[in-house]
């Protein structure tokens, strides 16, 4: 194939297609929503760790969509994320199960 066809053909043909890593993401976090918001945001920021767990594999997913990382890649990423969230509302309800109990005593 010579340059000049290749410049005939539509740009589309010539790339790849990228994975749709933003409708995962979105499908996911509308998942975990409710995750998210059970967890105090004063007791996340007192778990400055935790915090910058969740904030660091965002920011991960976030330069694996403008780098078109493959799928399989993000997924074990965007999985993480899913872990250290529901590790994050565990935690906080199991202190707050703690606290309840401490009251009684």
């Amino acid at each position: 194939m010579k340059v000049r066809d290749l410049h005939a053909q539509p740009l589309e043909s010539q790339q790849q297609p990228s994975p749709d890593h933003h409708d995962l993401y979105r499908q996911t976090a509308a998942a975990i929503a409710d995750d998210c918001w059970s967890i105090d945001p004063a007791w996340l920021l007192d778990r400055p760790e935790v915090y910058e767990q969740i904030k660091e594999l965002d920011e991960q997913l976030t330069t694996m969509e403008h780098t078109g990382a493959s799928e399989p890649a993000y997924r074990a990423t965007l999985d993480r994320l899913v872990s250290c969230v529901h590790d994050a509302r565990a935690a906080y309800e199991q202190e707050q199960e703690q606290a309840k109990e401490r009251a009684w005593q």
